[in-house]
């Protein structure tokens, strides 16, 4: 019984195991979201629709040709009145004879063909289908650039947790030590009732920061999974180069173009283009137009032996000249370089608003390493003081509330030092993914 016990459960084990999604770097955390984050795919699509719309536009300016064919059974054929001094010059005037004209069965066959070959509303509409294509290949650099950032909230929130869960145990392990050598003291009567409960007290919330912190990486987890569209379990880690708590001081910066301005210059395009598709309406338009019509007539179902035959071709040029619209070309002019200065607008400041963003990152990433450094510096001080006032509360030197009075302030220290080391990643992850090089996504 317990091999076939076992059996199983070693399956069920590495089948777990292989349902396993595991992220080592951040790097390799986005190359992962490029080809399974919902938003950069629906992005990939969007990319894919205005690609076929551009081939769509580009169809309406090729000639159009149309095949058609016909069958009539003319059940009734209509009387018509005709003037009897046709047959009769000698009928009065007036008089008309009633006669019938065709032949019950028409078969028909035809051919047309018309080319817009001067349509500058159509020229247009092709170059702004043309551009809307780059508009949402930037509209994607611009969905990865958001979504790497959220991605790597979450990553190095996992990891801050994860480092802030490993100081959380061990101060769980110093105040439970420390509760119970005062519950000893305590039931000598060594210690009064208020220095017991502050260990107390203290012990409690090492245990609530342990439990909270980690109800919160399986929160980050889940998170996670829902940001990569996966149901598998994700597992972090972190083997990165910058993945270390060591600042980074010699960091160069090459910025890109920011994907935010790439965007808001490709609307500008846009606007341009509506502008001069606006502008067409008041242009000509010249097409030619070519028909072959063959028509059969009989008076018998599918008799062609005694069909007559009726065929019909025409060539022909049509000219549209727009001469009054009511003003309506105008307004729609205006509208259009309404709209041109509005996206000039918002490209100005997007521009100016992204280069200080840049410059704040820079500043915030130095400030950020500073204080780390000496944050880090504290923290060693700090635990080794820590150390000497535990050894002195073990040998009776000190008494338990000095002891928990210079341990708050090792706590304070690991709280500074993992605040500091938060706004270090923070910083260091946006300059990483600020410099990233986006190219357009596509389908395979």
């Amino acid at each position: 019984m317990k091999k076939i016990v076992f059996i199983p459960c070693f399956f069920l084990s590495v089948a777990a195991h292989a349902q396993q999604v595991q992220i080592h770097s951040l790097a390799e955390l986005l190359r992962y979201a490029d080809s399974n984050a919902i938003v950069l795919k629906s992005s990939v699509l969007q990319q894919d629709i205005s690609v076929s719309k551009q081939q769509e536009s580009k169809s309406y300016l090729y000639p159009n040709v149309t095949g058609t064919s016909g069958f009539n059974d003319n059940l009734t054929l209509q009387p018509t009145l005709v003037p009897e001094q046709l047959f009769n010059s000698s009928a009065p005037d007036g008089s008309f004879k009633e006669m019938k004209f065709g032949k019950q069965y028409m078969y028909s066959a035809g051919l047309q063909a018309q080319w817009n070959f001067l349509d500058f509303q159509k020229k247009f509409a092709s170059k702004t289908a043309a551009l809307q294509v780059k508009a949402d290949q930037s509209n994607t650099q611009r969905a990865r650039f958001n979504t790497y950032n959220q991605l790597a909230s979450t990553y190095y929130s996992i990891l801050m947790d994860k480092d802030a869960l490993l100081i959380y145990k061990k101060n769980k392990a110093v105040s439970t030590e420390i509760l119970s050598n005062a519950k000893e003291k305590y039931s000598k009567g060594i210690i009064s009732e208020a220095d017991f409960n502050e260990a107390a007290m203290q012990n409690l919330k090492n245990e609530r920061d342990v439990a909270s912190t980690q109800q919160d990486i399986e929160t980050l987890y889940r998170q996670l999974q829902t940001q990569l569209n996966l149901t598998e379990i994700v597992v972090v880690s972190f083997e990165d180069s910058n993945g270390n708590n060591t600042p980074q001081t010699d960091i160069t910066f090459l910025w890109a173009t920011h994907p935010e301005v790439a965007w808001q210059q490709t609307q500008v395009d846009l606007a341009h283009a509506s502008l001069k598709e606006s502008k067409a309406l008041r242009l000509p338009s010249l097409s030619a137009n070519y028909a072959y019509n063959y028509n059969w007539a009989m008076t018998g179902f599918v008799d062609f032996s005694n069909a007559s035959h009726l065929p019909q071709q025409y060539v022909g040029l049509k000219l549209n000249v727009p001469i009054f619209n009511g003003f309506s070309t105008k307004q729609k002019i205006a509208q259009s370089q309404f709209a041109v200065q509005q996206q000039e607008l918002q490209l100005e400041n997007i521009k100016i608003t992204e280069a200080k963003q840049d410059e704040i990152l820079v500043i915030q990433y130095r400030q950020s390493v500073d204080k780390l450094q000496k944050n880090k510096v504290i923290l060693d001080l700090q635990d080794k003081t820590d150390f000497h006032y535990a050894n002195q509360y073990k040998s009776g030197l000190i008494s338990l509330d000095v002891r928990l009075t210079k341990y708050k302030d090792l706590l304070s220290a690991q709280n500074d030092y993992l605040q500091s080391l938060a706004d270090y990643r923070l910083s260091t992850y946006k300059l990483y993914i600020r410099q990233l090089n986006y190219q357009p996504l596509s389908n395979e």
